[in-house]
Formats: C-alpha cells, sequence, structure tokens
C-alpha cells in the first residue's frame, strides 16, 4: 500500500513530535546552555571558552551556515568535515522519519567521521595554528583569567 505525501507528512510529523517530547530535557538543556554562553561568551565551544585552543569541531557551524547560504567554498575553507556532518544528518532523518528504519548502524560511520576529524583537527594544528578563526588562541579563555588573577595576588 503506497502512502500519499500527505499521510507521509502526517507520519513524520508525528514521529518527531514524538522525539521532541522523549528528549525535552536535552533540547531544553541545549537551547539555556547556548542562550547564556552567546550572551556572555565570545564563543559556544566549551575548549574555547575553558583553554583559548581551538577544538576539533572548530568552524563546523559556521561552515554549515555558509553552506546553507550557498557559499560552499568558504565552508570548505572553515571545516570540510561540515559537509560529512550535514550528509550524515540528512541521512539520519531520511532513515528515521522518512523510511521508519534505525539509525544504530550510522553510529559506526559516526565513530569512523570522529577519528578522522581528530586526525584532521592535528593536521590543522600543526600547517594552521595560530592563524585565521577558526584555528587561532583565544586570549579571554577562563584558565587565562583564572592564572592572571591568581599571579596577580
Amino acid at each position: 500500500m503506497k502512502r500519499d505525501i500527505r499521510q507521509i507528512l502526517k507520519e513524520v510529523s508525528q514521529l518527531a513530535w514524538r522525539d521532541i517530547k522523549e528528549y525535552k530535557a536535552v533540547i531544553i538543556s541545549l537551547t539555556l546552555y547556548f542562550i547564556i554562553v552567546w550572551s556572555f561568551f565570545y564563543t559556544s565551544c566549551g575548549l574555547v571558552l575553558l583553554t583559548g585552543y581551538p577544538c576539533p569541531a572548530c568552524g563546523i557551524t559556521r561552515a554549515s551556515f555558509s553552506i546553507l547560504r550557498g557559499n560552499l567554498v568558504h565552508a570548505w575553507i572553515l571545516h570540510p568535515f561540515a559537509y560529512v556532518f550535514l550528509l550524515l544528518t540528512l541521512v539520519a532523518i531520511t532513515r528515521r522519519y522518512f523510511l521508519k528504519q534505525s539509525i544504530q548502524n550510522l553510529k559506526k560511520w559516526l565513530i569512523i567521521i570522529i577519528v578522522g576529524l581528530c586526525v584532521f583537527y592535528i593536521y590543522r594544528i600543526w600547517r594552521y595554528f595560530p592563524g585565521e578563526p577558526p584555528m587561532s588562541y583565544y586570549n579571554g579563555n577562563l584558565l587565562r583569567e583564572i592564572f592572571m588573577l591568581y599571579m596577580s595576588r
């Protein structure tokens, strides 16, 4: 029995709503985190806030927004793995909501991608650090501020 587009969209919205209700604590926590951090700090990256050094994923959010705006070259320069994460997200959404298949086997791909991300991070640190954002050092990090406060006593 074939489903029409209206039935598919109804099923997708019901399943998405069920997922939102199931993970509402996580969604609320992340939303509050970003509101608070973006209101008081220069970045939302916990590693940058704490140490001043970029994390392996630094630049992926900016690169993803560049892709969505159609600025593909700028996205590639910021972080090529943004393409990989957007593709994985599209595959997961399609499998979960439209095909009603499990996304458990995507975990192995996520692990492979994270390993690749760490290898790429080492390359970027070696090749580009310190340089243009996102591969730059941020002086206003918390550890430096605490250290400066301690040394001024």
